[in-house]
C-alpha cells in the first residue's frame, strides 16, 4: 500500500510541470490570438460617431421655434400691473412676468458609422462605409423621428496605372449611396448635415470612377440614380 502511495506521489510530482507548461502555452496562444484580432480590427476598421446634446439657460422668456430648439429673441416686458400704484393698491409686488429663468436639455441626434479599409487582394484594394443616424424628433413636430441610412457603399481601387516613369495614377470605383460627386470638399462638422434632395448637396445611389492623375488633378465620371428613377450621367 505504501509503495502505491509513493508511486502516485512521484507521478504527480513529475506530471505537474508538464500540466503547468501546457496551461501556460494555452494562455499564451489565447493572448496572441486576442492581440492579432485587435491588430486586425485596428488596421481594417474604424468606428466613429457622436451623440449631440443641446443645453440652454435663459434668464427670461424668449420667442423660439421648432420645439424651442431655435431661439429668436427675448420677449418684451409683461408687467402684472401697469403701474406701481396699481400693484401697491392690490397689495402685491409689481413684476415682469417674462423675467423667468428656464433650462433646456435636448438630446436629438445620434450618428454611428464604420469605415472598412486596407484590404488588398493582388493589386486591388477593397473598402467600404456604412453610416446611419437617428433623429429623435421634437414635441409637437410630426414626421421628424427617423432612423436614416446616410451612406452605404463599397470601393475598389488600383494604383497600377502608370502615367510616366515616376508617377502612378490611382483609380477608384465606388458603388452605393454616397455624397453627390459635385459635393466635393465638404466641411466636416458635428451636425445633422442632412443634405438636400436636389442639387450637389445630397446623397444619391451611384457608380463613380475617380482617376487621381498626380497630386493636382482628379478625373471623375459618375452615373447617379435620381429621385425620378432615371439615371443621370456626368463627367467633370
Amino acid at each position: 500500500m505504501k509503495r502505491i502511495i509513493y508511486v502516485s506521489l512521484l507521478f504527480a510530482i513529475l506530471c505537474t510541470p508538464v500540466f503547468a507548461q501546457e496551461k501556460t502555452e494555452k494562455e499564451a496562444n489565447k493572448e496572441a490570438k486576442k492581440e492579432a484580432a485587435k491588430l486586425h480590427f485596428n488596421q481594417h476598421f474604424k468606428i466613429y460617431g457622436f451623440v449631440r446634446n443641446y443645453f440652454s439657460f435663459d434668464t427670461r422668456e424668449c420667442k423660439a421655434g421648432t420645439g424651442d430648439l431655435f431661439n429668436y429673441m427675448p420677449l418684451d416686458n409683461n408687467w402684472n400691473y401697469k403701474t406701481d400704484a396699481e400693484a401697491e393698491a392690490a397689495g402685491v409686488e409689481r413684476e415682469d412676468l417674462n423675467a423667468q429663468t428656464s433650462f433646456r436639455f435636448l438630446s436629438l441626434t445620434t450618428r454611428v458609422g464604420i469605415d472598412v479599409m486596407n484590404y488588398k487582394v493582388g493589386k486591388t484594394e477593397f473598402g467600404g462605409k456604412i453610416e446611419a443616424d437617428f433623429y429623435a424628433g421634437l414635441t409637437g413636430v410630426t414626421g421628424t423621428a427617423q432612423l436614416r441610412l446616410r451612406q452605404a457603399y463599397m470601393t475598389l481601387a488600383w494604383d497600377s496605372l502608370r502615367m510616366n516613369d515616376k508617377n502612378m495614377a490611382r483609380v477608384q470605383l465606388l458603388m452605393g449611396q454616397a455624397w453627390h460627386p459635385i459635393a466635393a470638399d465638404l466641411a466636416d462638422v458635428i451636425n445633422l448635415n442632412v443634405g438636400t434632395p436636389f442639387g450637389p448637396f445630397s446623397r444619391t445611389p451611384q457608380v463613380r470612377l475617380d482617376a487621381q492623375l498626380g497630386k493636382l488633378f482628379t478625373l471623375t465620371a459618375a452615373a447617379n440614380l435620381c429621385r425620378s428613377g432615371w439615371p443621370f450621367c456626368q463627367l467633370h
